[in-house]
């Protein structure tokens, strides 16, 4: 008997349930103001009712998301890959917020490479997790839209994009939520190597 590869859409697949805690199913990708079910997306602070709730529901999908095993995952992703998005990013860096528009973008992408940690501590990542790919009723999680950078990688990836998403679209306050909800305190070094290559197109 033939088996099929296991290829990152069907791994994601058959994990989302219990990313979600099982309640609910990836939506289509729906509407900016909602769609049939009620479900609105996590972008949208006038729809989704409770912001600290939808902090911790982001927490909690990627708490369980870098607990999963590691081993004989379908893809693969590390600290070069995340690199490359970087170097080919073409952020202007005068766009940026301080500190980082005080230096051009290639002093930056320079500096970014010298603050490279000393171990990663690879987990599985969703490389991508915006509020804009979530939906959310009443504060609960209940729609994600599959992943396209699916990866091993440092869990502090996930953590600077989904902390950049909440203060864009939520808040600041929104980040101290979402810290306190997230199963472990993040290292700040590590977290802010990931922030600025977020901030450069990683």
């Amino acid at each position: 008997m033939v088996t099929t590869p296991q290829t990152s859409e069907t791994w994601w697949q058959e994990h989302v349930g219990y990313l979600l805690d099982q309640s609910g199913e990836v939506p289509d990708g729906g509407s900016d103001e909602g769609d049939e079910t009620g479900a609105v997306p996590g972008d949208r602070p006038d729809l989704v009712g409770d912001v600290g709730a939808v902090a911790v529901a982001l927490a909690q999908l990627l708490g369980r998301l870098h607990q999963l095993p590691t081993n004989d995952v379908p893809f693969g992703g590390d600290w070069e890959t995340v690199s490359a998005r970087v170097q080919a990013g073409g952020v202007d860096a005068a766009g940026l917020p301080e500190p980082y528009c005080r230096y051009d973008t290639e002093r930056l992408t320079e500096l970014w490479i010298e603050s490279r940690p000393a171990n990663d501590e690879l987990v599985v990542c969703h490389g991508s997790p915006e509020l804009s790919t979530m939906r959310f009723i009443e504060g609960r999680l209940v729609g994600i839209e599959p992943p396209d950078r699916l990866c091993l990688a440092d869990r502090h990836l996930d953590l600077a994009i989904a902390q950049q998403s909440l203060s864009k679209h939520l808040g600041p306050e929104s980040v101290f939520v979402f810290y306190d909800a997230y199963p472990v305190q993040p290292d700040l070094v590590r977290l802010d190597h990931y922030v600025l290559a977020s901030l450069l197109g990683g």
